[in-house]
């Protein structure tokens, strides 16, 4: 960089030095008289025609505007001659290497295997709650009845009975139960404990035995079984209102306490398989299958 200004310098301060130098030249030359024979007007002639060019040439150098310009040219054309070769030389900076998209971190959150179909599910009772609820139903309803064949002992499977059991729970129970709990939320305001009391009271001492009753009489009417109803809705309901006590009041605490909100729908689907196996059982038990319910 020192080289190069240096260099515009000398050229700026060129046309000056020369004018000073031709000037200089001019006085200093001696001047013949013009008498002296031929010789000496050759020699005037010779140094006239070196003064008129040397005048020339001072003329030309003299030029202010000329010479900047030109000195200009030069010194825009070195900085960009200078400016290539400094871009030539300096190495460009590499792209970074490309990482392939399974070696990235994911940064979605996405739950992985049985967190996934639980969020899937939960999702589900959002959007569609009433379907869902009536899917889940006839799932645990066929689930429950089918171990409750197998505690029995019941083979060949009797799966009109299966069908049956699987479309009151469907079309019975689930619409029942979510307009029920849609109510006991709405109704039932609170926290922690005294919110699960209110709850569990309203649900399991008045709700549950006014439903179980109404279950049982109408899953022998679809059985075909009309003529039992009586005997067996007044024979079964206490103790099945005993069983569901036993099994549904800790279960709710549990639920209520502990469970994240958004699994308590799943936790209860799951009792519910225990208790739906146990009600196909109160239904459909015999005094031959030596079940002591």
């Amino acid at each position: 960089m020192m080289m190069m200004m240096m260099r515009i310098g000398m050229v700026m301060r060129a046309p000056a030095t020369a004018v000073l130098a031709v000037s200089r030249c001019v006085r200093r030359a001696p001047m013949v008289p013009s008498g002296g024979g031929a010789g000496a007007g050759r020699i005037c002639r010779r140094q006239l025609c070196h003064h008129q060019q040397l005048r020339r040439g001072a003329m030309l150098l003299s030029a202010p505007q000329s010479s900047r310009r030109a000195g200009e040219r030069l010194g825009v054309a070195l900085l960009t001659h200078t400016r290539r070769q400094l871009a030539q030389k300096t190495p460009k900076p590499s792209a970074p290497p490309s990482i392939p998209a399974s070696a990235r971190p994911s940064t979605s959150s996405s739950p992985a295997g049985p967190m996934r179909l639980v969020t899937w599910y939960t999702t589900m009772l959002k959007k569609h709650p009433l379907p869902t609820k009536t899917v889940t139903a006839a799932i645990i309803g066929l689930c429950g009845d089918l171990l409750a064949q197998n505690i029995q002992g019941s083979f060949p499977l009797d799966w009109v009975r299966t069908t049956k059991f699987v479309l009151l729970q469907a079309a019975f129970v689930a619409p029942i139960l979510h307009i029920w709990y849609n109510v006991l939320a709405r109704a039932v305001k609170g926290r922690g404990v005294m919110l699960m009391v209110r709850k569990l009271a309203l649900d399991q001492f008045m709700f549950a035995p006014a439903f179980i009753p109404i279950f049982l009489a109408v899953l022998l009417l679809v059985e075909g079984r009309a003529d039992d109803i009586a005997r067996e809705v007044k024979q079964e309901t206490p103790r099945t209102i005993l069983r569901n006590w036993q099994l549904w009041v800790p279960a709710q605490c549990i639920n209520f306490l502990f469970i994240p909100v958004h699994l308590q729908v799943l936790f209860s689907n799951m009792v519910g398989l225990l208790w739906n196996t146990y009600l196909s059982l109160v239904a459909h038990h015999t005094p031959d299958d030596g079940l002591e319910l």
